[in-house]
């Protein structure tokens, strides 16, 4: 029993504390991408900022959240260690929602970050698809978009695992 109560504790801390981040992010100062090493220096920072814009992409801080999408679409537009190819079958997924791409890029680094990179690209397109259908699912303010109710469906039916290794190839 008492091994139980200190993984749940334990568990609970991290996600108050995963929380917490957050909620507490701020874009670094005086960011640069020169180098290979600094991609690397700021992988915390890209972390806790795809957090924070998943929990407040709506703030209405929209100057914070417009600084917030440029750093990550600034360090994922140059990193050298994570590519997300373009696929035309995904990308037309965004034709009718673009704002809902910066939290498919988010969901994809922030999967093959926490994987030490060891994760495939069918693995990383999954979880920036989950991370979409999560943010489309909880806010109904988006304009409905017939491609992503798909996706939310064949989720919902275990159905977008196939679906996705049927485009990624």
């Amino acid at each position: 029993m008492k091994t139980i109560f200190k993984v749940f504790l334990s568990l609970s801390f991290i996600l108050f504390f995963n929380n917490t981040q957050a909620q507490r992010f701020e874009v670094p100062k005086n960011y640069s991408f020169d180098s290979k090493n600094d991609y690397k220096k700021y992988e915390e920072s890209i972390l806790s900022c795809v957090s924070w814009l998943e929990k407040n992409y709506d703030n209405e801080n929209k100057s914070k959240v417009q600084e917030s999408t440029n750093f990550l679409l600034e360090w994922s537009s140059g990193c050298p260690y994570i590519n997300i190819p373009q696929n035309l079958k995904i990308d037309a997924l965004f034709n009718e929602s673009p704002e809902l791409r910066v939290f498919y890029i988010g969901g994809w680094i922030k999967y093959a970050i926490k994987t030490k990179l060891k994760s495939n690209k069918m693995e990383n397109c999954l979880a920036g698809l989950k991370a979409v259908i999560k943010i489309y699912s909880d806010d109904h303010s988006i304009k409905r978009n017939p491609k992503i109710n798909e996706l939310v469906k064949l989720d919902e039916h275990a159905g977008l695992g196939d679906w996705v290794q049927e485009r990624i190839r």
